[in-house]
């Protein structure tokens, strides 16, 4: 037996393997225009269409993905990611409970929304 054949099932099964759901967050209310502590993000949910909002460096990832939700509930449908451009990096509903700041976003980020 060859590598390629004991790899093709094992590939197979990782590939069928269910994308974790974005734990429950709660939205959290909107911080004023000018905190010091706020990211602006903008989210490009389809391709014409973009939704924003402000969230502070506090906030998990989580309650963005919660925002993608309510907003175009057909672009988080489905296990979709979220990814800046550059540098190019992909984040996933398991990295839910980690905070804006610890994920090092900026001032203001664009992010993707990448259906799996």
């Amino acid at each position: 037996r060859s590598l390629r054949s004991e790899a093709a099932p094992a590939a197979a099964a990782l590939a069928a393997a269910p994308v974790p759901a974005a734990p429950a967050v709660e939205l959290p209310a909107e911080p004023v225009a000018g905190d010091p502590e706020a990211v602006q993000i903008r989210i490009r949910v389809a391709p014409s269409q973009n939704v924003s909002r402000r969230f502070r460096r506090s906030d998990p990832l989580g309650a963005v993905f919660a925002f993608v939700a309510q907003s175009a509930p057909a672009a988080a449908a489905g296990g979709a990611s979220l990814v800046r451009s550059y540098p190019r990096t992909r984040f996933t509903a398991a990295q839910g409970g980690q905070t804006l700041d610890e994920l090092k976003f900026g001032k203001r980020e664009a992010l993707i929304v990448e259906m799996a």
